[in-house]
């Protein structure tokens, strides 16, 4: 059972899936740079994790920095929710790295839809 997630991600994307997340019961992690400290997706997430300056090369597109904040935040199981725009090779280059497992947000989405469709 998934416990706790770390998004990858920013802004409304983030916010989605803190959303769906928190409806599954799934705690969440977001991780910020200097200049989204106090961004949506930061104060909706249940913790967050400060990766770097405002240039997305030096916070949400670090691979180093993404996985460092998975292991640091004791994920129950090693997830993250990658980054939208992020390609097949950037997330088997983060595989390669870690034991971490990538979801998308849309794998997230149908998670829902099924425990949704189960209570119903």
């Amino acid at each position: 059972m998934i416990k706790k997630i770390l998004i990858a991600n920013r802004g409304e994307i983030a916010c989605r899936v803190i959303k769906t997340a928190k409806k599954m019961g799934i705690k969440t992690v977001a991780v910020y740079s200097e200049a989204d400290e106090y961004s949506k997706h930061v104060l909706e997430a249940d913790e967050s994790f400060y990766i770097g300056l405002a240039p997305a090369a030096e916070s949400y597109l670090s691979i180093k920095k993404i996985i460092d904040a998975a292991k640091e935040t004791n994920l129950s199981i090693p997830l993250v929710v990658r980054l939208a725009g992020t390609n097949e090779e950037t997330g088997k280059e983060i595989l390669k790295k870690s034991n971490l497992k990538i979801i998308s947000a849309n794998d997230l989405k149908d998670a829902a839809k099924k425990i949704i469709e189960k209570t119903k």
